[in-house]
């Protein structure tokens, strides 16, 4: 009876499958943050509903995030590693200097809908390699969660919609409060 219980055999508590199924749950959380940072990224791109000015202003706090997400999944699939270190010192780098240097603020006030510049300029290049790293973590992201889940790549759609629409509505609230 060594190892056998009532209904089934007895392994104990099985360490190997928790962690496989937590790494597919991490796995799988990335592979959704990293769609939904594609779809805002082609969203600036391609001009549809870009932040207001003054709203992207207050949102250098963003790059943190979007660095971290461009490291971390590296330390899941173990793919990417130059391109990932690229973009997380490009992401620091607006973190550190957002409305003060130059290149950030340029950046910045390209991607804004108050931008009547040209359209192909070096930022349009750089948000297609942001696109890219982001793109390249998906693809290597659901060689670890399987073709199924791809399915989860949608979910960024409405919940972008959801979270920009919240955002500009929040700044409109905090610009109308501080006009009194």
């Amino acid at each position: 009876m060594d190892g056998q219980v009532e209904g089934g055999y007895d392994e104990g508590l099985n360490y190997e499958g928790w962690y496989k199924q937590l790494w597919f749950l991490l796995a799988l959380g990335l592979l959704i943050q990293e769609g939904f940072h594609c779809v805002a990224h082609l969203k600036v791109l391609f001009r549809i509903k870009p932040m207001e000015r003054d709203t992207l202003k207050e949102r250098g706090w963003y790059f943190l995030w979007e660095g971290f997400c461009h490291i971390v999944p590296y330390f899941v699939h173990g793919r990417f590693l130059v391109y990932s270190l690229f973009q997380f010192v490009a992401h620091m780098y607006y973190v550190l200097f957002w409305n003060k240097h130059h290149y950030a603020i340029r950046i910045r006030d390209w991607s804004t809908k108050e931008y009547t510049g040209r359209w192909i300029t070096p930022d349009w290049f750089l948000t297609w390699s942001d696109i890219i790293g982001h793109a390249l973590n998906v693809y290597a992201l659901s060689a670890i969660t399987g073709p199924i889940p791809l399915m989860f790549y949608w979910v960024p759609f409405p919940l972008y919609n959801i979270v920009t629409t919240y955002l500009s509505r929040e700044s409109t609230n905090n610009n109308n409060n501080n006009n009194k």
